[in-house]
């Protein structure tokens, strides 16, 4: 993996409670990898949202990488920390998180404990907007290829699709490649696509601990 890379992982059910006030961040580091007019459009179609389909903590924040507690990023004891470091390190691949709230998210992004499924009316509007916010983060970050951790059958799959053609049709990337585990389920597939995002990232003690093949397929 090369620093012209972008890997997309999906979000989780599974979140940690607590965290602290808005005015204990600073600025969203999300707003680094695109351009003002882009983030501020991805703020409204966050607020799109139908505030009584979701569950959350308004007032309490955490850093979204520290927030999720899901399989895939449980897969490593320091989990975390790598992703943070990689995050830091400019001959490093780019790492943004898909939420069906909050749409695109850096690992850094303070973000609320919530709960809401990728489904239905967000996936729509993901689906619709993602390609526009997506290649300007191509674009201002020199992006190239894009590999994406997320199940073969998941919606969050299905709402990257759309955009995923048309980034290649476009000439915006080169090439998308999408991490199929096979005979996946709702746990072996996490866990085997946080183990092949760590591979990726350089992690080397990781070989050991897949217990299911995985296929790398060009999605576009």
């Amino acid at each position: 993996m090369t620093s012209n890379s972008l890997l997309i992982i999906p979000c989780c059910k599974t979140k940690h409670f607590g965290g602290m006030p808005a005015s204990n961040f600073k600025d969203d580091p999300l707003k680094t990898m695109m351009s003002k007019n882009t983030y501020d459009s991805l703020v409204k179609c966050r607020s799109q949202m139908d505030i009584n389909e979701i569950t959350f903590e308004r007032n309490k924040l955490m850093p979204a990488i520290d927030r999720y507690n899901g399989t895939l990023y449980k897969t490593h004891k320091n989990f975390s920390q790598i992703i943070r470091s990689r995050c830091n390190n400019k001959n490093q691949p780019y790492i943004l998180i898909l939420s069906a709230l909050y749409g695109l998210l850096h690992p850094d992004s303070p973000i609320a404990n919530y709960e809401l499924k990728m489904n239905g009316a967000k996936k729509s509007i993901w689906s619709q907007n993602l390609y526009d916010i997506l290649k300007n983060v191509c674009l201002t970050l020199k992006i190239d290829s894009i590999h994406i951790y997320c199940g073969s059958g998941t919606e969050y799959l299905k709402a990257l699709k759309p955009t995923s053609e048309k980034l290649v049709s476009q000439n915006i990337v080169t090439n998308i490649i999408q991490y199929h585990v096979e005979n996946g389920n709702s746990s072996t597939t996490p866990k085997n696509h946080g183990l092949q995002l760590l591979k990726d990232l350089g992690v080397e003690d990781v070989n050991s601990k897949f217990n299911r093949a995985i296929q790398a397929i060009k999605l576009y």
